[in-house]
C-alpha cells in the first residue's frame, strides 16, 4: 500500500470509525471560531458605540471669538465664520453643533443671562436636557421663550406664565461695543434701554417650557435668535459654537483651528466629555 493510500485509509478510519470524536472536534472548532468572531466584533463595535452614546451628552468642543468685534463692528462670530469653522470640524468626522448668543437682561429688576439659540440645533446636540413643555418658537402675539429651572423656581414661573424681560444697553456695553456713558442717559423704549436699575418695564415673553439640565445652563433664559434680536434691537454674531465632534484626533482639530489666526476664533475641548 502506498503512502497516499495509507493516509486516506487513516483519515477514513478516524472520521467514520470514531464519529463521535470527529463531531466533537468540528463542534469545538466552530465554537472557537464563533468566540473569536464575537470578541473581534466587541473590540471594534463597543468603543464606537460608547463614543456615539457619550456624544449625546453634549458638546466635546467649543469655539469662541478671540476679538470683541468682527468686521461689521458688532460682537460675536458671524454666519460666514460659523459655516467655515463647521466645515473644518466636519472634514475630520461627523459633527453636530449649536450656536449661542448671550445677553444680560433684567427680570423684575434682577439680572439674568438670556441666550438666543436655534432650538432645533440645541435639541439635537443636547439629548440629555429634560424639557417640561415645549422648546421655544418665534413669537407671534408676543414672544415665547423658555425659562430654565433655577429661574422658574426663583420667581415661581410655570408653563404658560408671562414674564417681562427688559434689555439695558448699559448692561451689555462691553458685549456690544457700546459706551456705557452714552447708553446710560438713554430712555426706556419698548423695554430695550433703561437708566433706572429698578425699572421693571420690558417685553413680555411666555414660558413655553422649563428645562432641567442639572448644570449651569439652568440659570439661563433661552429664546430664539429672532426674539432676542427683537428684544435688543441688535442683530449680531454668536458668542459660542458648541460641537459634538466625531473626530478621532480632537486635540489635532483644536490645534488646526487655533493655528489659523485669520479666523479670529479659538477652540478648546470640553474636558468632562472628552475624558
Amino acid at each position: 500500500m502506498t503512502n497516499t493510500g495509507m493516509f486516506f485509509r487513516m483519515l477514513f478510519s478516524a472520521v467514520f470509525r470514531r464519529r463521535s470524536r470527529a463531531v466533537m472536534a468540528v463542534v469545538a472548532s466552530l465554537v472557537g471560531a464563533a468566540t473569536l468572531f464575537c470578541l473581534a466584533m466587541i473590540c471594534l463595535a463597543v468603543p464606537q458605540q460608547m463614543n456615539e452614546e457619550m456624544r449625546a451628552y453634549g458638546a466635546n468642543l467649543i469655539v469662541t471669538p478671540t476679538e470683541s468685534t468682527n468686521a461689521d463692528g458688532k460682537a460675536g462670530i458671524d454666519k460666514a465664520m460659523v459655516q467655515h469653522t463647521t466645515e473644518m470640524v466636519k472634514a475630520k468626522g461627523s459633527a453636530k453643533y449649536a450656536t449661542y448668543r448671550y445677553e444680560n437682561v433684567r427680570v423684575n429688576a434682577s439680572p439674568y443671562v438670556m441666550a438666543g439659540v436655534n432650538a432645533a440645533q440645541v435639541k439635537n446636540l443636547n439629548h440629555h436636557w429634560v424639557v417640561d413643555g415645549s422648546w421655544p418658537t418665534d413669537g407671534k402675539e408676543g414672544y415665547y421663550g423658555t425659562s430654565l429651572k433655577d429661574i422658574a423656581d426663583a420667581i415661581g414661573l410655570r408653563i404658560g406664565s408671562a414674564i417681562t424681560i427688559g434689555y439695558r444697553a448699559s448692561d451689555n456695553a462691553s458685549t456690544n461695543g457700546t459706551s456705557s456713558n452714552s447708553s446710560i442717559d438713554q430712555q426706556t423704549k419698548d423695554g430695550r434701554v433703561s437708566s433706572d436699575i429698578m425699572d421693571t418695564s420690558g417685553t413680555e415673553f411666555r414660558v413655553a417650557g422649563i428645562v432641567d439640565t442639572g448644570g449651569s445652563e439652568d440659570s439661563i433664559i433661552y429664546a430664539t435668535n429672532a426674539d432676542v434680536n427683537k428684544l435688543t434691537g441688535i442683530t449680531r454674531g454668536v458668542d459660542v459654537i458648541e460641537y459634538s465632534a466625531g473626530a478621532s484626533d480632537l486635540a489635532g482639530l483644536v490645534s488646526s483651528i487655533n493655528d489659523m489666526t485669520s479666523m479670529h476664533v479659538k477652540a478648546q475641548q470640553v474636558t468632562k466629555i472628552t475624558a
